[in-house]
């Protein structure tokens, strides 16, 4: 998998092209982004690029998988692994810290396990056919 500090660093990466996009003009910084969480890597990357990028955009992870899933803290320290790796590639990157406080998970979207869709998911495929 690549829940892990290089794998993060993708995610770090989109949120800093997602700056970019927004300092160009292209379009307007989300008020939130949302993501599916299953061991937590994209949540982990795109909370540490948008705190590197200076985004106040807010980003929450919906939980998918019922495998080991993962909670705040573990997630808040991938992020800040991931930083410390970033950190040794680039030793002028400023030092910003992710903490669980910030990390935003919804779990109610879950269904009776992986890969089981919610009530509500089925009459939202039911009404999409």
């Amino acid at each position: 998998g690549g829940t892990n500090p290089l794998g993060v660093l993708g995610f770090v990466n989109a949120a800093l092209e997602l700056k970019e996009q927004i300092d160009a003009g292209e379009l307007p910084a989300p008020d939130w982004i949302f993501t599916p969480v299953g061991s937590g890597g994209t949540l982990a990357g795109l909370l540490l690029g948008c705190k590197l990028a200076g985004l106040t955009t807010r980003v929450a992870g919906v939980l998918v998988t019922d495998i080991l899933p993962p909670g705040a803290g573990r997630i808040a320290r991938q992020a800040n692994k991931a930083h410390a790796f970033l950190r040794r590639l680039a030793a002028g990157l400023p030092y910003v810290h992710v903490a669980a406080s910030e990390v935003h998970l919804e779990r109610g979207f879950l269904g009776r396990g992986y890969g089981a869709p919610t009530e509500a998911a089925r009459q939202a495929r039911d009404q999409l056919q």
